[in-house]
């Protein structure tokens, strides 16, 4: 081998560990998150998004609704016997059809709620799923779209309940449904 080729095959062997270096520095979630799509849609996932399934999904015909984190994995407590579960994106998908993407207007807002969604899973792992509990406290006790409701309250700091339209009664006697975030008029909707 010639000197000529040497010195050719170092610049290649110092441009090649410049680069993986570079490219092993890069953030792999946080800055590269912005770029991770719901399966088979043209929609970027975002902190705070609220996912709704179909009413088929579940036996007891009211859908399930979940969370994505603001580390943009899901969390949701999926029926009775179970306690919250925080799953990867992917995974989550496996399991449920989404129906629909609900998203507040406000980023900031969003994110403080999918913070608060993760923390929660974290601090009440071993919370009871029950619909016999009030959507305001009572934190060893929800059900999915408590769990998200509560997201926003105590996270978001927002009542979301107080932008409602499109039923004649406002679920504040204790039950919100996953359907009823499609009302809630601080929200974009996206159709899936």
């Amino acid at each position: 081998m010639c000197r000529y080729d040497f010195e050719k095959m170092k610049i290649f062997i110092i441009a090649l560990v410049l680069m993986v270096a570079t490219l092993s520095s890069l953030p792999l979630t946080k800055a590269n998150a912005a770029t991770e799509k719901y399966v088979g849609k043209n929609l970027h996932v975002k902190a705070g998004d609220i996912l709704i399934t179909s009413k088929k999904t579940t036996r007891y015909h009211t859908g399930h609704s979940a969370i994505v984190t603001d580390d943009l994995r899901v969390v949701h407590i999926p029926a009775p016997g179970t306690h919250p579960q925080i799953l990867s994106l992917s995974k989550w998908e496996k399991s449920y059809k989404i129906r629909k993407v609900v998203r507040l207007k406000s980023t900031a807002t969003a994110k403080a709620a999918g913070k608060w969604a993760r923390e929660y899973q974290k601090k009440y792992s071993k919370a009871n799923y029950t619909i016999w509990s009030s959507i305001y406290g009572n934190f060893n006790n929800t059900y999915c779209s408590k769990l998200v409701w509560q997201s926003y309250y105590y996270g978001g700091k927002i009542d979301i309940l107080q932008h409602y339209n499109g039923r004649d009664v406002i679920p504040t006697v204790g039950k919100i449904l996953p359907y009823d975030f499609e009302h809630i008029t601080y929200f974009d909707h996206k159709n899936y």
